[in-house]
This record gives C-alpha cells, structure tokens and sequence, in this order.
C-alpha cells in the first residue's frame, strides 16, 4: 500500500500487440498508508483504503486504464512519483458507472502507479486492467468511438469534427452545401 507500490507487470503490452494486462485484489486487505486527498496533486474525491501498484511502460504508448468489473464505486489515480504525481497525475471516479478509469491516453517511457481506492470510504474487490489502445484523432480516416464518422476531412455526411453532417448541428460544412449553421433558425 505504500508508494511506489507493488510490481504489476505490463512488460507483453508492447506497441502493436492490443494484448491486455488484468490484475484482481481486495482493498478490504488494504491499509490506509496514503492521504490521497493532501498527498496526490490531482485527488479530488474523499480517501478510503488504498492499493498501489506499480508499473512500467518500455516505450511511449497509448494505454487504457480502468476499474471495470470492480465490486464497489471505486477511485483510481495514476501518477508518476508516487504519490504526489508532480509530472504526471490523473485522478477519476465514476468512469463506467461507479467504476474509475480514464480513456486511451499516451503514457511515455517511464514508471507510474496505479492507486486504487474507494468512493467515500467504499472498498471491495477490484479488477485492475490496462490495454493497449488506439488514440481517437479525428481526422485520420479511422473511425474510433465517440466519432460517428471520420473521412479524413470534411465531406458532404462528415463534419470536420467527425459528427455525421446535418444542417442544425452548428458546425459549418460547406461540402454538403451549407451556406451558415447557426444550430437552429437565426436572423441570418
């Protein structure tokens, strides 16, 4: 429960591979050896029993982190230099329901922890998993969620924004003949 905390090994997510690394434990087993709230730059929500687990990232990639399948609301932190996070610190609750998490996101060559913690004082089973995954750039002619449509530029049925294109969405789209999209009926 201390920082920098215990190994959890990534080293098979290698860029390329989109294999995922899962690990199960229980912070009803855990200590309180962390005030999150004063210790963790980002922290914002109260501080329960916390686990730490450390991991390392070989080379800079995109990776997704999560709580899903926890049994409890969970709060999740990840920060390098454990536990102020003074370079790199994110900190979520209620990412997927109660469960903590943060989408695809570039983590760089280096070593972070991983703090999971409970909503309120909550603890419980948890279920920590980190994927590779692919960043959403709009733009690249690559659907990924929540684009509904990406044609690598404007189209006559695609903003530039990557939103299906329709007059009252408020986004200009010259291609598909708008001459104004105010997002509604305007004076011009």
């Amino acid at each position: 429960e201390t920082c920098p905390g215990d190994v959890f090994d990534i080293s098979a997510l290698a860029p390329g591979n989109g294999v995922n690394a899962t690990l199960s434990g229980n912070t009803l087993l855990a200590f309180d050896n962390i005030n999150e709230t004063t210790a963790v730059s980002c922290w914002t929500g109260g501080q329960a029993l916390e686990y730490v687990w450390e991991f390392t990232v070989g080379t800079d990639m995109h990776l997704q982190i999560d709580l899903a399948g926890s049994a409890y609301d969970t709060q999740l932190g990840i920060v390098d230099g454990c536990p102020a996070g003074a370079n790199f610190c994110r900190h979520n609750d209620d990412y997927q329901g109660l469960q903590s998490g943060f989408d695809c996101e570039l983590y760089t060559a280096g070593t972070y922890s991983a703090i999971v913690s409970g909503y309120n004082g909550g603890n419980g089973a948890y279920v920590l998993n980190i994927q590779e995954c692919t960043p959403q750039v709009c733009g690249d002619s690559i659907i990924v969620a929540p684009e509904t449509c990406d044609d690598g530029g404007e189209s006559a049925t695609c903003d530039l924004n990557c939103t299906a294109a329709s007059c009252g969405d408020a986004t200009l789209n010259t291609t598909a003949g708008e001459t104004c999209d105010d997002g509604g009926e305007s004076a011009t």
